[in-house]
């Protein structure tokens, strides 16, 4: 009865505290770099829990397609090996031979450039998800700091410890223009992610509207730093309120550039 009580503490806590579940870290092309308990040169994803309890990943979808949210099931049979404490990090190793143990997926990343998701045990609430582009063999690509929205290049890679030694020289090459990308997944339900580039600090205004024009909820509206950042709609209005299936606009405007992305809502 203790360690089933147990166990369900943990799973509450990842439902509370799963936004700060985050893909850390990824090595998509490991040809001599990091091996496995094995001693095999496998692709990794690193988890990293950056919030104030212990989760247990156990039941959560890893994929490398988002819109294949329910690829591979991360087993729950054994969460004394897929639980992870605050602050620490778990290390998938995206090898497509989950025989070799819980931690191994059946999925596998490409060098060439592909995506990446964590979904909740529900196989559709958004945990964290990525899109990367063609990856230099042995260099794999952290948040540094962990958890932030700053992505660096990890020339030595740091599988299962944290990313905060990079230096400045190794933060990612930002482009010369503000973009706005895509949101993702989309179609969504319930929740959305809007990723954008600023080469330089700005101020930044990011809202939503329906397709009548009319102001739905504003979601970001001050200054940021230059970088990646990444923000999440949940599909509700100013007071909370869920708002009805259809299309959304999300218009965002730094400086005196201004861009809108369509959304679709599905209910």
């Amino acid at each position: 009865m203790k360690k089933t009580l147990q166990t369900l503490i943990i799973l509450s806590a990842a439902q509370l505290f799963g936004q700060n579940i985050y893909i850390n870290e990824y090595l998509a092309s490991n040809d001599a770099c990091c091996a496995d308990e094995n001693g095999e040169y496998d692709d990794f994803i690193e988890i990293y829990n950056g919030g104030l309890a212990s989760v247990d990943i156990g039941g959560m979808y890893i994929t490398d397609d988002l819109s294949k949210t329910t690829e591979w099931q991360i087993p729950i049979t054994a969460p004394d090996s897929t639980t992870i404490d605050p602050g620490g990090f778990l290390v998938l190793w995206a090898d497509k031979e989950s025989e070799q143990g819980i931690l191994h997926v059946e999925i596998k990343l490409s060098g060439d450039g592909e995506q990446i998701g964590l979904y909740a045990s529900d196989g559709s609430t958004v945990v964290d998800t990525l899109t990367f582009d063609a990856q230099a063999t042995d260099v794999s690509m952290g948040r540094n700091p962990d958890g932030s929205e700053t992505w660096a290049t990890l020339t030595k890679p740091t599988p299962g410890t944290t990313n905060g030694s990079a230096s400045v020289s190794e933060l990612i090459n930002l482009p010369s223009t503000i973009a706005l990308e895509q949101n993702y997944p989309n179609p969504f339900n319930p929740q959305t992610t809007l990723a954008y580039i600023l080469p330089e600090e700005t101020m930044v205004t990011l809202v939503v509207y329906n397709i009548l024009g009319k102001q739905i909820k504003t979601i970001v509206n001050q200054p940021q730093n230059a970088g990646v950042h990444n923000v999440k709609w949940n599909g509700t209005d100013i007071s909370g309120t869920p708002v009805s299936g259809g299309v959304y606009l999300c218009r965002m405007k730094a400086g005196g550039f201004t861009q809108t992305r369509k959304m679709l809502f599905l209910k």
